[in-house]
């Protein structure tokens, strides 16, 4: 998702320890 990722930093920080 290298929109959600390039464009969204608190995106990251809250979602990315579940999808990843």
């Amino acid at each position: 998702m290298p929109g959600f990722w390039d464009g969204g930093q608190t995106w990251k920080i809250r979602f990315a320890p579940i999808v990843d």
